[in-house]
């Protein structure tokens, strides 16, 4: 598609030299591109003007408007329009593209002529001429009646689009460069001062202030990224809810999770394997087991972390992550039919039918298979090393240590294998007299694992016999052929004299048989 041409001729010098041209139509859209060609001539429009060693500018700005800067839309070619014969270079073109013609014009109040001013300047080193049409710019959005979107954060394509600025937070005004534009952060000093959150355009020589509304937004350079005025401060610019879709998250790799494993916030990450496990919790190889609600089922996921599972009159199926029916086959509790069940690994142990399915914790903590010849052949394999949790002392049982009991130390905090007091020589103590007794002492010292005594043996006159628990002495009855014990004779018996097996005290001789007196025979 062609763009649209204007023209305009130009008649410099004479009384019908005019500064004012007429070349565009009454209107002409804020995004459009067009051509605007003009042809000077002279003497009354007879003869053509030499341009051959100008340079010019075309410019626009807004019609008596201080808030929005001017605008340089493009420099002029220069040619021959061959007038009158030709030979000389009199016509300057300014080839505009679309987006050039500053949005916000199209926001101006419309005026007659116009509420802008498009003009050229034509300079060489000699001389300057400036020429200038006032049109009407329309806005190109049709559906508002003012520069403010119908809500906050709401991109409306050519309408709230203020442009690039180079930050949002400085406060100290630089140079007021060409078309440079800030967004006066608050707090700002100098000419900024009181212009906060204004936009501040330079224009070579100063800085012309504009008003944001709320919904306009700026793409800012030092903090690349768009950031829009929610009228009172400028913010990032974020999508509405529920715009970002799956399908605006295009090309993403088969088999990737993304997410964020590296410290702090960021951006989203695809993440490995073992990333995912660190982000989900979950160890390697670890089956994930759900419980599914059913018939007399429900299932409370408030805190995810910990749901609550509550059944009433049925038994709810055991979903499992792995599934392969070729290996084991077992009846879940409450199921009508045998259910095929994977082998079941328990820290990297597998346990199955087939191998008799034991597995023993080792002292690091790890467990390791058992196979059926290792369990319950009459061989010891393995052994407690504990007794309610306290350690025992490990030993190898055999001869030398027959006969021992396992028995608390407490000065080193364990069971120990130890020999019973009085058993295996381990006793020193022996049988020993009384302090008190004056007598012989039947005792023999400890000999091994026995106590001794002396014997007992019987003199003449004497028998000794055991009789129930007691050692029983008797004495021998004296005759005239033994020796043994003759009784004493009673008083009575002293008297009489009839007994003739009795023996006499002296003091009973003396009573019954004092001697005596005989007188002298003189």
């Amino acid at each position: 598609m062609e763009d649209p041409l204007f023209k305009a001729d130009i008649n410099v010098g004479g009384d019908d030299t005019s500064y004012k041209f007429q070349g565009f139509p009454d209107e002409v859209h804020a995004n459009q591109s067009f051509i605007l060609q003009a042809t000077l001539s002279k003497d009354n429009g007879t003869a053509q003007y030499d341009i051959s060693t100008a340079t010019g500018t075309l410019y626009v700005v807004g019609y008596k408007d201080s808030i929005i800067p001017i605008t340089i839309l493009t420099a002029a070619a220069f040619s021959d329009s061959g007038a009158f014969g030709g030979g000389t270079t009199d016509r300057a073109t300014f080839t505009v593209p679309k987006d050039v013609i500053p949005e916000v014009l199209g926001t101006l109040p419309l005026r007659n002529p116009g509420n802008a001013v498009f003009y050229f300047i034509l300079e060489d080193g000699d001389s300057v001429l400036q020429f200038f049409q006032q049109v009407n710019v329309l806005d190109t959005n049709y559906t508002l009646t003012n520069d403010a979107s119908p809500g906050p954060n709401t991109i409306v394509v050519d309408k709230n689009d203020l442009g690039t600025v180079e930050s949002v937070t400085t406060t100290a005004p630089p140079a007021a460069d060409l078309n440079v534009a800030y967004v006066v952060a608050p707090g700002a000093t100098g000419v900024w001062a009181l212009q906060d959150n204004n936009l501040a355009i330079g224009n070579g020589l100063d800085w012309i202030f504009s008003t944001p509304e709320e919904g306009n937004f700026v793409y800012v350079l030092d903090d690349p990224g768009h950031k829009v005025f929610d009228s009172s401060l400028w913010i990032d610019l974020l999508p509405p809810d529920d715009s970002i879709t799956n399908a605006k998250l295009s090309n993403v790799a088969q088999d990737t999770i993304k997410g964020r494993i590296t410290a702090g916030a960021g951006d989203p990450e695809d993440l490995t394997a073992t990333q995912a496990r660190t982000v989900l919790n979950v160890g390697d190889g670890a089956q994930v087991v759900t419980v599914a609600a059913g018939a007399n089922i429900t299932v409370d996921a408030t805190d995810p972390a910990n749901p609550i599972v509550a059944a009433s009159g049925g038994v709810g199926d055991m979903l499992i992550s792995t599934y392969d029916p070729a290996t084991v086959s077992e009846q879940l509790v409450g199921l009508t039919a045998a259910q095929a069940l994977t082998n079941k690994s328990v820290n990297g142990v597998t346990l199955n039918s087939a191998g008799g399915g034991v597995a023993r914790l080792k002292d690091d903590g790890t467990y390791t298979n058992v196979t059926p010849a290792e369990v319950g052949n009459g061989t010891a394999q393995w052994n407690a090393n504990k007794v309610q949790g306290n350690d025992v002392e490990a030993f190898t049982a055999g001869a030398p240590d027959d006969a021992k009991v396992l028995t608390w130390v407490d000065a080193n905090s364990r069971f120990e294998l130890l020999t019973p007091p009085g058993a295996g020589g381990g006793e020193v103590n022996t049988l020993a007299l009384a302090p008190g007794a004056t007598g012989l002492d039947p005792t023999e010292p400890k000999s091994g694992l026995e106590l001794r005594t002396k014997g007992f043996t019987s003199g003449n006159g004497v028998t000794q016999a055991i009789v129930g628990d007691d050692i029983q002495t008797t004495g021998i009855t004296a005759t005239d052929s033994q020796i043994g014990v003759v009784e004493l004779a009673t008083d009575a018996e002293t008297a009489t004299g009839t007994a003739i097996d009795r023996a006499l005290t002296p003091a009973s001789a003396a009573s019954h048989y004092a001697p005596r007196s005989i007188a002298p025979d003189i």
